[in-house]
């Protein structure tokens, strides 16, 4: 994939926009567990707390209420809208796991 931002970048990014959406997130408390280390780009998270978002984090969560996992590349493509999610995560490109309904309330907002 052409022009690909660093992991760092990109998730200060999403943390970014997912600050700005404190009404669509209300209520929402929990940990979402980014696992790249497919593609050696390593563990991030960002921690939810009744809306509010924490500071992205470099490094494996110790109880994340949800895991995305596989190659950081898919992720990318997943979210800037060169991949669609029938593409990846059917295949088991792109993996989904924890908390169905943390997952559901991300989802609706926009961001999974």
């Amino acid at each position: 994939m052409d022009n690909i931002k660093t992991v760092r970048d990109f998730l200060s990014e999403y943390e970014k926009m997912a600050g700005k959406m404190e009404k669509e997130l209300s209520g929402i408390t929990g940990i979402l567990q980014f696992d790249f280390t497919e593609d050696d780009n390593g563990y991030w998270y960002i921690e939810f707390v009744d809306g509010k978002v924490k500071p992205l984090m470099e490094d494996r969560a110790v109880n994340p209420t949800m895991t995305i996992s596989g190659a950081y590349e898919v992720f990318y493509g997943l979210k800037t809208g060169k991949l669609k999610a029938e593409e990846v995560l059917p295949t088991g490109k792109l993996k989904l796991g924890g908390d169905t309904g943390f997952t559901m309330k991300l989802r609706s907002a926009g961001l999974v």
